[in-house]
């Protein structure tokens, strides 16, 4: 993994989690990164003032102008909804449904779930890069390390089949939430590495007998 600083962040942390895709783990605001195409925000069921902006839909999503239209009702946890929106300096947004750790027993599909949804979107687009805020995987009371691993570990599943997609970057809350991260990601690092330099056994051929 490799570090460097710019672009207004204190500090980047870029992590090999697939071939020719590039994962960057930084302390910042989710709203001030200029150089993203696209960012991801938590929102309540009820996001009423998304009713003021266009809304893009991919094939098949149910109708209706925005998440908060009749015609479309709440969202649903996993669910991820992309619009274009002037309170961010990125070129869009991806809303997801807030996923309460203490009141939703199936978080975990939830919050994989959301992170997918919100990859394929953005590759739907043909966008070059995504932004996850820090509340999405370790926020609403989440235990933060299970959070985190299920953040990496879907983006590094999801990252070969979205060939647009070239930047994924984590913006986190501050360094010990980084730190965390940092160290599951190292984790995720060395199993798929072993799992890449496991020689795979030769079973032997069957024994023959001479009658």
């Amino acid at each position: 993994m490799g570090v460097r600083a710019g672009g207004g962040r204190s500090m980047t942390v870029s992590i090999p989690l697939s071939p020719g895709h590039t994962v960057e783990l930084t302390v910042g605001n989710i709203r001030l990164q200029p150089d993203l195409d696209v960012v991801v925000t938590t929102v309540n069921s009820r996001p009423d003032f998304v009713s003021r902006s266009a809304r893009l839909k991919m094939p098949g999503f149910p109708g209706g102008s925005s998440p908060s239209d009749p015609s479309l009702g709440t969202l649903d946890p996993g669910q991820a909804v992309m619009i274009a929106i002037h309170s961010t300096q990125s070129r869009f947004v991806i809303l997801c449904l807030e996923s309460l750790y203490r009141i939703n027993p199936d978080w975990e599909k939830s919050l994989r779930t959301s992170f997918r949804n919100s990859m394929d979107l953005a590759e739907w687009q043909s966008l070059g890069s995504l932004g996850f805020p820090g509340t999405l995987s370790g926020g609403f009371s989440h235990p933060l390390a299970s959070a985190a691993a299920i953040a990496l570990e879907t983006v590094a599943d999801r990252l070969p089949r979205s060939p647009s997609l070239r930047v994924v970057r984590f913006v986190l809350s501050d360094s010990a939430h980084l730190s965390i991260f940092e160290k599951i990601a190292a984790g995720i690092l060395r199993r798929r590495n072993a799992a890449i330099h496991e020689t795979p056994t030769t079973p032997h051929p069957p024994c023959l007998t001479k009658i």
